[in-house]
């Protein structure tokens, strides 16, 4: 079945901050990738009552993450995100298994009748990595197919080698000398609007190294053509 069939790409939140979306803003906003997982786990089995409070926090404090990150550091990423601001929703993230498990944060904010987006990440660099994107904003919340037609075309401007963040960070890396297998499970889209984001990428992932093999497979026997040529020649 292909991905076209297999997903709903028309369906699109009714909002991205109304009562309705309520349960969904309780886990949207916080910055903390495998926090959040963890209190998305514990939600689902009817036991977040027994949670620290300050784990429900978007934010935590310079020595809540310390403390977090002496576990290990990729429980760090995402949790030096910029700050949100007002009335500003993350609709969805691009995660990388890195070490410090950086991550790219997709945020929504409502200004004069319009949805307006910008990208933010936690790399800390100086200065900061600037996107380009498309749309910038828009009059309604996007539907699964907009959303990933935009996450498509986000650009990291002035990083010639790798200036998109999915297949051209795994191209990269293989370029790099990673086989294209350990890039799987590297990179993995979330959101707590679109839940089937996640899927839709996975599946997307396991097409990209079908065709990584295939180019690998033609490349070998490129060169198996070349030195029979060569032996035929001496």
């Amino acid at each position: 079945m292909s991905r076209k069939k297999k997903y709903n790409f028309s369906s699109r939140p009714k909002s991205y901050w109304s009562l309705e979306a309520a349960d969904t803003l309780v886990f949207a906003n916080i910055k903390g990738e495998q926090r959040k997982r963890f209190i998305k786990s514990i939600a689902e089995e009817g036991n977040i009552e027994k949670l620290e409070s300050f784990m429900l926090s978007d934010t935590l404090t310079d020595e809540e993450r310390k403390a977090i990150g002496r576990i290990h550091p990729m429980f760090m990423g995402g949790e030096y995100l910029p700050d949100y601001k007002s009335n500003e929703v993350e609709i969805a993230r691009i995660s990388y298994a890195s070490t410090m498990g950086d991550v790219v944060s997709i945020r929504a904010k409502f200004k004069k009748g319009m949805i307006k987006y910008r990208i933010v990440d936690d790399f800390e660099l100086n200065p900061p990595l600037k996107y380009s994107f498309t749309p910038r904003q828009s009059k309604k919340p996007l539907s699964p197919g907009e959303l990933i037609k935009f996450i498509n075309s986000i650009k990291s401007d002035g990083n010639d080698e790798c200036p998109g963040l999915i297949d051209d960070s795994r191209n990269f890396h293989v370029k790099e000398g990673t086989q294209p297998q350990d890039m799987i499970g590297f990179i993995t889209v979330s959101s707590v609007f679109y839940p089937d984001l996640e899927n839709y990428y996975k599946d997307q992932e396991k097409e990209w190294l079908i065709q990584q093999k295939e180019r690998k497979h033609k490349e070998c026997v490129e060169e198996e053509k070349k030195e029979m040529m060569h032996q035929i020649k001496i």
